[in-house]
């Protein structure tokens, strides 16, 4: 069935665009008009961080300067020797790239270390992303029970929204909580009623992140 409307090209002024405009898009097979409609529907307003998230252990420092990295875990490439580096390959930076955050996209070993030391904190939570439509976001460990998301000021002002899922086998004993959400960084801490704050409880736990357009 023929798409009906006017195209894009045959409006005078944007007033005049409905849900029958045909706007022009290009695929691998050429050029189609797609309905106005079938578009908008198709946006959402805001970029999203979906992501399933995991943390054992506690606050430990460890270092690699060689070798394959970890899917997951969040690195900081110290490369304060100006060498010319590249973790394009594993979802890092290339040279110059001092003191940068990244989280491995996969296991394999860098394209090149070049004298380069990456530090991540074994206790840090270990992200599964579903989807990430915001950019860089990686995660810390705080302090006990207290994890945080940062990320390059990508979290707008009063356009940010967080949403959790805790775990099943916490029952009633203890709760997660949202909390220190900032442009740069969203704080995420588990508290047990009796105990205070404990590490080891976030299991594939849902996490999302939306910044409103």
């Amino acid at each position: 069935m023929a798409l009906t409307g006017k195209t894009i090209g045959e409006l005078t002024e944007l007033s005049a665009i409905t849900e029958t405009t045909l706007f022009p898009v290009q695929f691998s097979g050429g050029t189609f008009n797609i309905p106005y409609s079938s578009i908008t529907t198709n946006i959402k307003p805001y970029k999203v961080y979906t992501t399933l998230l995991t943390q054992t252990g506690g606050d430990n420092i460890e270092t690699l300067s060689s070798g394959p990295v970890t899917q997951g875990v969040t690195y900081y490439l110290d490369d304060s020797g100006g060498g010319d580096t590249d973790f394009t390959n594993v979802g890092g930076p290339a040279y110059p790239a001092s003191f940068v955050y990244f989280v491995a996209t996969n296991s394999d070993t860098p394209n090149d270390y070049n004298g380069a030391i990456l530090q991540y904190n074994t206790g840090a939570p270990i992200p599964t992303v579903l989807e990430n439509t915001i950019g860089n976001i990686w995660w810390v460990y705080g302090s006990v029970g207290y994890y945080i998301a940062y990320s390059d000021n990508l979290f707008t002002l009063n356009k940010t929204t967080v949403f959790l899922e805790p775990p099943s086998n916490l029952y009633n004993t203890g709760f997660f909580e949202i909390n220190d959400k900032s442009i740069n960084s969203v704080g995420l801490t588990y508290a047990n009623q009796l105990s205070g704050n404990s590490d080891n409880n976030l299991v594939n736990t849902t996490i999302e992140i939306r910044v409103y357009n």
